[in-house]
């Protein structure tokens, strides 16, 4: 906002010593912010009374919806940059974790132990399921072999991996895939 200027006649020049570097015109220019100004008007008013009192309080909301768009605004901007701060850093960290957990589990396929406690945590090497990927669920549901029935049918996966457990054959729509034990570690804080 703007500053308000009001000037005052001054009926007589002032001229004694302590007055004269302010009041040395035949008029005084007095300056009041906008803001006081209104701040001052705003105490007079307890309730919209007329068309002016309640545009003036319009005008008032209307600034202060647009310092919380403002503000919003800015945070929103700082949150997209922090975002980025975080996602550079994280993933340059995440390459240098990367680079250590190989020689980890190799530790722990050399050493042939499950689970290892070390001072800064437990390393764990533990077997997986393999994983069944249906390829082909018409070919599984004509065959009426691994269905599952509940209120609707479904593929039973477990009973997929039973059957090839034992004895070997791999339905047709299936892919079975071995996968490595999986390594876990947890950290001592």
């Amino acid at each position: 906002m703007g500053d308000l200027f009001l000037q005052l006649p001054c009926n007589k020049a002032v001229t004694t010593a302590q007055n004269y570097n302010y009041l040395t015109i035949s008029t005084i220019t007095w300056r009041y912010s906008v803001e006081n100004y209104y701040e001052e008007f705003l105490d007079e008013i307890q309730e919209a009374k007329s068309m002016a009192d309640a545009d003036y309080l319009l005008g008032k909301v209307a600034e202060l919806d647009s310092q919380i768009d403002e503000i919003n605004k800015s945070a929103q901007t700082q949150l997209e940059r922090i975002g980025l701060w975080q996602e550079s850093r994280t993933t340059s960290i995440e390459k240098q974790k990367d680079y250590y957990l190989p020689f980890l589990k190799a530790y722990m396929v050399n050493s042939g132990k499950k689970t290892e406690k070390l001072v800064n945590g437990t390393l764990s090497l533990r077997k997986q399921q393999p994983k069944i990927e249906i390829l082909d669920e018409g070919l599984l549901f004509e065959s009426g072999e691994f269905i599952r029935t509940k209120t609707s049918s479904s593929i039973d996966k477990a009973e997929i991996r039973n059957h090839i457990k034992q004895t070997g054959e791999i339905p047709d729509g299936v892919e079975f895939i071995e996968r490595d034990d999986k390594f876990g570690y947890k950290v001592t804080v």
